[in-house]
């Protein structure tokens, strides 16, 4: 049960970030420590102190890929966060009542059972649908979904069909 505690959380943007936040501090730590070495190091060069090597360069360039990289994985994971907010925002919406989070198989006496909740629930608007009375409202709204679109084709169809008046 820990190990699909783990997964669970590792698949959440918002666990992914608060684990991502430290690194990208250790980063910007380390991003402002070699920069802080190639400007005392070029401003050697610069009054001929030393003669100048590219190797701390180099090492900026790739410390501050790093950074790069986890501000990009930080944007990513917020990215997909505010989308996981926005569709729950409309399967509130869209699907008002609740889903219970059990998508097993029912047998014959369970889906009996659930054709009679289903009676009972109508009756009741603050029940919970369960996943196969969730599966057929989705498959309603795919269908009106499918049945817009035939009929938006259908007219814009016969609007392309029309001939144009010469004014």
């Amino acid at each position: 049960m820990a190990s699909g505690q783990q997964q669970a959380l590792e698949a959440d943007p918002i666990s992914k970030f608060k684990v991502l936040v430290p690194r990208l501090k250790e980063s910007l730590a380390t991003l402002m420590k070699v920069a802080g070495e190639v400007f005392y190091k070029n401003s050697q060069f610069d009054e001929c102190v030393k003669h100048g090597d590219n190797s701390s360069g180099q090492l900026f360039d790739k410390t501050l890929e790093e950074f790069y990289a986890i501000c990009d994985q930080i944007e990513l994971n917020l990215r997909l966060a505010l989308e996981c907010v926005s569709q729950t925002t409309d399967s509130a919406r869209n699907t008002p009542v609740p889903v219970q989070s059990n998508p097993q198989k029912a047998d014959m006496q369970q889906q009996q059972q659930q054709q009679q909740q289903q009676q009972q629930q109508q009756q009741q608007p603050d029940a919970t649908l369960s996943y196969p009375q969730y599966l057929n409202t989705v498959r309603t709204q795919i269908a009106c979904a499918k049945e817009i679109h035939d009929s938006l084709l259908e007219c814009a169809k016969k609007i392309s069909e029309k001939p144009l008046s010469a004014t």
